[in-house]
């Protein structure tokens, strides 16, 4: 996926959150998307406040409702960062979300955003 930006033109950063996001100055971005990725983040809060540190306008983050079946079941380690809270956020709601082709799970999504104040 990081090629297929590259070769149409978008800037992209191959490396863990937790490494890139604090390289990445202040409001650099207008928009910031994390959809479904921080299932794989322990630690979910600093990268969503250094997601919120670098965006100008706004971030979209969808975060899925794992189970510990899925959990202790996935192939590397995964985390259930659905109902950490988020003071800031401008809509926070659940959806559908997805079922695993691997464990057969179905997992809820929580859609968050968060508008900017500048």
């Amino acid at each position: 996926m990081l090629d297929y930006a590259a070769q149409r033109g978008y800037q992209t950063i191959n490396k863990s959150f937790e490494t890139a996001l604090p390289e990445i100055d202040e409001n650099s971005y207008d928009f910031v998307f994390c959809i479904s990725a921080l299932v794989l983040i322990e630690d979910a809060k600093t990268t969503i406040n250094q997601m919120t540190r670098i965006a100008r306008r706004a971030i979209l983050i969808s975060l899925d409702e794992t189970t510990e079946e899925f959990i202790k079941n996935f192939a590397v380690p995964a985390y259930n960062h659905s109902k950490i809270i988020i003071k800031n956020a401008t809509e926070d709601y659940f959806i559908a979300g997805w079922v695993s082709k691997t464990t057969g799970i179905p997992i809820r999504t929580r859609m968050i955003f968060i508008e900017q104040k500048n």
